[in-house]
């Protein structure tokens, strides 16, 4: 097994094929900013990732959900080394052999196994190179073919995301938004890679465009048998994206299962709020029996316990003993008995369907 340990402690290596179809597999992952070069102290360190375990299969989409700030962004990065492992384990599949056992041959097959789309289309492209240098760049520093081959590649691609050959020599700023995004899934798929991580793919889009973008994927996986990790705050797309759903809160998650099971049962209070404050088609607001989810800053006081106590809508509803069990115990990502397949953390995920929560007028 070839291994990328960081100085921070974390630790990425690729592991062999497995029966279970198990592509990409975080462990533990916690990732931490530095607040400054002056920030020697270890609790000078931001946390944004708080030991998140997840496993990817073959052809499986996940969609990955939360509100802004809850390490979503960071989770994704850090697989792509673009965020640091402070500790923990990220494993993708063994991309092939050949390329050595240096720690930059490591990271470029890394990069071949895994790569992202941003969410901003423009500013992930160099502005001073053509879209063909863009694309067949990625080629080149992965050695996988001449010169030639990289041009014949670069349009093949470019056809393959509904753009014609002549884009080729065009820049960025000379292209729709939507036609960035296209270049950046070429980009992309011009290694090969195993697993591709679009993080908030189409919210930069109008909503024409992003219908599109999100055909093209979907025929993308097809073609190519991708597995993908799609972070979005954009609930409705996620039936259409991925099969199952993971819920983020606070660096944590706290809901994981089929999507369409969790977006119409669930079985966490934040992702009830969620799911709730999630705009409807054909009205003009949200709906007036949306659950009330106070502001942000009241996780700041949450101390021991559940993190998620503050803001939660089923806290005021428990009697004592169980409040108390909030207060004190952090409930991990477990089986629910009641619900076969689906994870969440809360002691009391069995009463949230049965409670009432607070509806805004």
């Amino acid at each position: 097994m070839l291994r990328m340990g960081a100085a921070s402690g974390g630790d990425r290596s690729f592991h062999a094929p497995r029966q279970d179809g198990v592509l990409l597999e975080l462990s533990d992952v916690v990732v931490s900013y530095s607040r400054g070069a002056l920030a020697l102290r270890q609790h000078d360190a931001l946390p944004a990732v708080g030991g998140v375990s997840l496993s990817m299969r073959v052809r499986e989409s996940v969609g990955l959900v939360g509100e802004s700030g809850s390490g979503k962004t960071s989770l994704g990065r850090s697989i792509m080394r673009l965020a640091p492992l402070t500790s923990g384990r990220i494993s993708v599949v063994e991309p092939g052999a050949g390329d050595g056992t240096g720690s930059g041959r490591v990271a470029r097959r890394l990069a071949r196994s895994v790569q992202i789309i941003f969410q901003a289309p423009y500013s992930s492209l160099d502005p001073r190179h053509s879209v063909e240098r863009i694309i067949s760049d990625a080629m080149r520093v992965h050695r996988l073919a001449r010169r030639p081959e990289r041009s014949e590649r670069t349009v093949d691609l470019l056809e393959r995301v509904g753009l014609a050959a002549a884009f080729a020599k065009r820049y960025p700023h000379e292209l729709s938004g939507g036609q960035r995004q296209r270049v950046c899934i070429a980009r992309a798929l011009a290694v090969r890679p195993q697993v591709i991580i679009c993080d908030e793919p189409t919210s930069a889009l109008d909503v024409s465009i992003q219908a599109q973008v999100i055909e093209l994927l979907q025929a993308l996986q097809e073609q190519e048998d991708l597995t993908f990790l799609f972070i979005t705050h954009d609930l409705a797309l996620l039936p259409q994206l991925v099969s199952s759903v993971a819920v983020m809160y606070l660096g944590r998650l706290v809901e994981v299962g089929p999507t369409r099971a969790v977006l119409d049962s669930p079985r966490h209070p934040y992702t009830v709020s969620l799911v709730s404050a999630a705009p409807v088609l054909g009205q003009r607001r949200i709906r007036s029996t949306s659950r009330l989810l106070r502001p942000d800053d009241a996780a700041d006081g949450a101390g021991e316990g559940c993190s998620f106590r503050p803001r939660c809508w089923l806290y005021p509803t428990l009697d004592a003993e169980q409040a108390r069990r909030c207060e004190e115990d952090s409930p991990a990502l477990e089986e629910t008995p009641a619900a076969v397949g689906r994870r969440a953390a809360c002691h009391f995920d069995d009463l949230v369907e049965s409670r009432q929560p607070p509806t805004a007028g």
